[in-house]
């Protein structure tokens, strides 16, 4: 078990609306002559967020996934972050517990727990371990990426990810697929500067980009929840209404 650190500063999500926004990204070192990008391989992840029926662990402000990127596996822990990006800094603290591929949420329970609990800044009464006995999968993400290192003059170095991204939510039956883009700085946070310069330059560049500032479990949730009915009703209603306006309108003519 190892607690690592999460980049808020120096990374940066989008999606992205046409795939002829990553012809154009790399294309950018025509423009920014300085630039030097190399393509760095692929890399295919699978994430698995767990939780219970009634969603007692998100609920408490716990995220946990497990996740396997092309031969490695781990659990993830983490705390929700209900605070907006834009008003968190630095760096936030996660656990990340290696495992084997097949291995399951109650092989690794008491590292689970510990993680939960050292997390936490207070001291917690949860019985924990009783409720990860009910965990089960709630939404399977599955990413196919190229990786594209990014040097340039100013010594900024990043990874670009160029991502196609399905979701599926267990529980509703819904799928969701979108293009991404993510941008990670890969140097010291000196060059902070260097990294939203680029980033200016790139938003500027490449209109087909829409920033995400929510993180990847919330997004996934989103776009894959239930569908209220009621909701669905209003809007197809409302497409007849204007349809038969324009019918209308179309019969004056």
């Amino acid at each position: 078990m190892a607690f690592e650190e999460n980049q808020i500063e120096g990374v940066k999500r989008y999606i992205v609306l046409d795939e002829i926004a990553f012809k154009k990204i790399m294309s950018l070192v025509n423009v920014r002559k300085f630039d030097v990008l190399t393509n760095e391989g692929k890399i295919k992840k699978k994430i698995v967020f767990l939780d219970t029926p009634n969603n007692l662990l998100t609920t408490n402000g716990i995220i946990i996934s497990k996740v396997i990127e092309n031969s490695k596996a781990y659990f993830i822990v983490e705390r929700q972050k209900f605070l907006p990006k834009m008003f968190r800094t630095g760096t936030e603290k996660f656990c990340k517990i290696e495992i084997n591929s097949k291995d399951k949420l109650m092989d690794h329970k008491l590292q689970v727990v510990d993680a939960i609990t050292a997390l936490y800044d207070t001291s917690i009464s949860i019985d924990f371990e009783n409720i990860l006995k009910n965990a089960l999968p709630k939404i399977e993400t599955y990413t196919n990426a190229n990786c594209v290192r990014l040097v340039n003059g100013s010594g900024l170095r990043a990874f670009l990810f160029f991502e196609e991204i399905t979701y599926e939510n267990l529980e509703t039956g819904r799928k969701n697929f979108r293009l991404g883009l993510t941008v990670k700085m890969d140097c010291s946070k000196l060059y902070l500067n260097a990294f939203n310069e680029y980033i200016w330059n790139l938003e500027r560049l490449v209109k087909e980009l829409t920033p995400i500032s929510e993180n990847e479990f919330d997004y996934a949730s989103r776009v894959t929840k239930k569908i209220d009915q009621s909701t669905e009703k209003l809007k197809d209603k409302r497409k007849k209404q204007k349809k038969g306006t324009k019918e209308q309108e179309e019969s004056f003519d």
